[in-house]
C-alpha cells in the first residue's frame, strides 16, 4: 500500500512538471545580422539568433511570405545561440526575417513568441557610371593636392630667391660704402713731374742733346696736410 503512493505521487509529481513546461512562456529570442543588413549582391550575410537564458533549444529561421510564415532553416544551439548563414546572396534572399525556438521534454513541444524581424536588403554592385565617377572625383582630389604642393615649393624658391638677392645687395651696398675709403686712402700722394721747357721747344732741341733734367715734386693730398 505504501510502495502504491509513491507510485503514484511520482506519477502526479511528473505529470505537474510536464504540465508547468507546456504551460511555461517562454521569452522570444533576440535576432541581429552581421556584417549589415544591407548586403551587396554576392556577398555573405549571417543572421544571429539567441534565447534569453535558455540553453539546447532548437532553433527555426523564418521568413514573412506573404501573409505567412516559411521555415528555411532549423538548428539546434550548443549554448543559447545559433548563426544561419546566407551565402552568395541574391535578389531572391530580399525580405523579413526572423527567429523562433522549441522547448522539448518527454514528446511535448512549446514554441516561444517570435523575435523581432530584420528586413535584408539585397543592394546591386556599382554601376560604371558610378564607379567613373569615383575615379574622376579621387582625380580631381589628386591633381589639387599636386597643384597644392607645387604651389609650395614655387613660393619657398622665390622666397629663398629673394633672401638671396637681398644679402647681395647688402653686400654689394658696404663695398660701395667702404670704396671711397680706399681710392681716398690711395690718393693721399701724387707724383708729378716737372719740365722747365714747354713741349714745342723740346721738338726743337737737337736729338743729339741730351733731355734736360726734370725735377719731381711730391704733391701732398689728404686732409691731413690740407690743414697743415
Amino acid at each position: 500500500m505504501g510502495f502504491s503512493l509513491k507510485v503514484i505521487f511520482l506519477g502526479l509529481l511528473l505529470n505537474g512538471q510536464q504540465w508547468m513546461s507546456r504551460g511555461q512562456n517562454y521569452h522570444k529570442p533576440s535576432i541581429s545580422v552581421t556584417p549589415s543588413a544591407a548586403v551587396t549582391l554576392g556577398r555573405n550575410v549571417h543572421i544571429h539568433c539567441r534565447s534569453e537564458g535558455y540553453n539546447k533549444m532548437e532553433f527555426h529561421l523564418v521568413k514573412e511570405v506573404s501573409a505567412s510564415m516559411k521555415t528555411l532553416n532549423t538548428k539546434t544551439a550548443e549554448m543559447d545561440e545559433v548563426v544561419f548563414s546566407i551565402e552568395n546572396a541574391k535578389q531572391s534572399d530580399r525580405g523579413t526575417y526572423r527567429c523562433v525556438y522549441i522547448f522539448r521534454s518527454d514528446g511535448y513541444q512549446t514554441w516561444s513568441d517570435y523575435s523581432e524581424a530584420v528586413h535584408l536588403n539585397i543592394t546591386e554592385t556599382a554601376k560604371p557610371r558610378e564607379l567613373m565617377t569615383a575615379m574622376w572625383a579621387s582625380g580631381a582630389a589628386g591633381l589639387f593636392l599636386l597643384l597644392l604642393l607645387l604651389s609650395l615649393i614655387a613660393f619657398l624658391l622665390y622666397r629663398k630667391k629673394n633672401k638671396g638677392s637681398t644679402v647681395k645687395e647688402r653686400s654689394k651696398a658696404v663695398n660701395m660704402a667702404s670704396q671711397p675709403e680706399d681710392e681716398a686712402e690711395s690718393g693721399d700722394v701724387a707724383y708729378a713731374s716737372l719740365n722747365h721747357r714747354s713741349l714745342k721747344t723740346e721738338h726743337a732741341a737737337s736729338p743729339d742733346r741730351a733731355p734736360e733734367s726734370c725735377i719731381y715734386a711730391l704733391l701732398a693730398e689728404g686732409r691731413t696736410k690740407e690743414g697743415q
